[in-house]
Formats: structure tokens, sequence, C-alpha cells
């Protein structure tokens, strides 16, 4: 009678079987049956390097703060551009009218004894009657603006307003003056009545054709001229 011989398998066999019966099954015996401290794939994963760590915990972010490190050398200054175009020239602006000339003024101190002190020149003055005197322009004054205020040419008395306006509007007040260069000038007290005192008088243009009344301001020689 034949002797049957059987023969178990090897060792290696049976290691290799069983990894393959695992693996067919969907589960790795690497990964189930790993010791603790084994590096697998999860450890892998983990602690892999990404761009996003990178980014933040990049050895300049984590161990440097802002402006800890040193700033290199300065580089050389780059070459300078080239010059641009110019630019277009501008409108000219619109020439000013040219300006009128202004009127001149005469002008003239006359103290109380109807001498001239002071002036701007060609004009002469008398004292005719009590606070009341005549001065006469180098020119002509009728229809021009007069002007008189109190002076202190050696006079520094208390008085009232100084009044003024032209002879041709008032020839009884100029006696022989000549009318058309000539103005009459009163000069008052505190109270209101003629005194002798100190003025400045002066005329300027331009012309009115409108004579002095007693609604524009020639009080005292209207009412001399009225009586």
């Amino acid at each position: 009678m034949r002797r049957i011989l059987r023969h178990r398998p090897s060792p290696a066999m049976v290691v290799a079987c069983i990894a393959l019966t695992i693996a067919l099954g969907g589960t790795s015996y690497a990964a189930v049956n790993l010791p603790k401290n084994s590096v697998g794939t999860a450890q892998l994963n983990r602690n892999a390097v990404t761009s996003a760590k990178v980014k933040n915990f990049s050895l300049l972010r984590a161990d440097f703060k802002r402006g800890q490190l040193p700033a290199g050398p300065r580089g050389p200054q780059g070459l300078p551009g080239p010059k641009g175009d110019q630019g277009i020239q501008g409108i000219q602006g619109v020439q000013g009218v040219q300006g009128i000339q202004g009127p001149g003024a005469q002008w003239a101190t006359v103290n109380t004894t109807g001498t001239v002190v002071r002036q701007s020149g060609g004009i002469t003055a008398s004292k005719v009657q009590t606070g009341g005197y005549v001065v006469t322009f180098p020119e002509a004054v009728t229809g021009h603006l007069i002007l008189a205020t109190p002076a202190l040419a050696g006079d520094l008395t208390t008085r009232g307003a100084s009044i003024a306006g032209p002879c041709v509007d008032f020839a009884a007040s100029c006696g022989a003056a000549n009318i058309a260069r000539s103005v009459t000038v009163f000069t008052m007290s505190a109270t209101g009545t003629q005194q002798d005192h100190a003025f400045t008088v002066a005329q300027m243009g331009p012309n009115s054709t409108t004579a002095s009344v007693a609604a524009n301001g020639a009080m005292r020689s209207e009412r001399l001229d009225s009586r």
C-alpha cells in the first residue's frame, strides 16, 4: 500500500497569505497594528509642509518681529529719468483797462491872521472880517468839491466848525477877490458865532454844474449872502 505524504506550508507562506487576506479586506495590517510610537500616514499628514504653514509659520514670522532684522545697506541712487516734454503755453490774460487818473487836490493851512503857513503851491489867503477869510487857488474852483476843517496852526483854543464854499456862489462874502478861483471860509466859536481860528481848506475836481445851496452844507455863507 502506497503511503501518501503530506507537506505542511512554510511559515513564510502563512504570513504572505495572511497579509494578502488583510489587504483584500481593505484594512492595512500595518495601519492597524503599528506600534504606538511609530510613524504612519496620520503622522506624516499632520506634519506635512504645506504652503499655508510656510506662510503662517515661516522662520521670519515665528522667530522675529517686524523691524528686528536690520535693514541692508542703501543701494546706489538711480540715474535721473529723461526730461519731460514742455507743456503747452497758457493763454495770455486779457490786458487790464488803464485806470482813469483821479482828480488832484490843492490845499492850504491858514492861521488866525489869514496867513498861509502850509500849502500845495500857488495859493494865497487874506482875512476879510472877524472869522471870515478868502483863499485864492491857482485854478478855477467853480463847481469843485470844497472841504474845510479846523487846524492847530498856532491856535489851540476850543472852537466850533469851519464852513467853506466857492466865491462864485457867495460873491458878497469875497470882496474884490478873483471870484472864479477863490473860496470863502468862516470859522466859528464854540457857541456858533464867527471867531478867528486857524483852518485847512482844500479844493478838488471833477467839476460840477450844481451851485451850493443851504440844503447841501454852505450854511453860514448862505445866511450871509441872503442878508
